[in-house]
């Protein structure tokens, strides 16, 4: 793109844009959501055991708690809602930043975009590449 038109540009940017700070915003609902339930459960277990002496069910409720706690751990884990949550809000955050300087020079604002996004991926791609040396070296 050599002589970029401004408009296409700023409609680049804020296309751009709007897919991490939306992405950003669903990673933080969903860290919060488990984030709440997992503080949840782990608040109610010394509660339910004060029933253990009266409720024959009191054990098997704690176990399923334990449990529940457990798989949301590991789905917090396995998605890295925080984690990706933190890294869409920088990138939203940096095109932010570029929408509002760089007007005049339209070719190396898109370029700035492109050099963002193009980090990103690479980052994206070395976190999978070292996942899959981990799994074979594993085996």
């Amino acid at each position: 793109m050599n002589n970029p038109n401004p408009s296409d540009v700023s409609e680049y940017i804020e296309i751009k844009y709007n897919w991490y700070d939306n992405r950003s915003i669903s990673c933080k609902r969903r860290f919060s959501i488990l984030a709440i339930f997992d503080i949840t459960l782990s608040g109610f277990i010394p509660f339910v055991t004060l029933f253990l002496s009266t409720s024959i069910y009191a054990q098997y409720i704690i176990a399923f708690m334990g449990c529940l706690i457990t798989i949301l751990s590991g789905i917090q884990t396995t998605f890295r809602f925080y984690d990706n949550w933190i890294k869409y809000r920088r990138i939203a955050q940096e095109l932010d930043n570029l929408r509002n300087i760089n007007e005049y020079d339209h070719k190396l604002t898109f370029e700035q975009v492109n050099a963002i996004i193009e980090k990103e991926n690479r980052d994206w791609l070395k976190l999978r590449l070292d996942k899959n040396q981990k799994i074979h070296s594993n085996n």
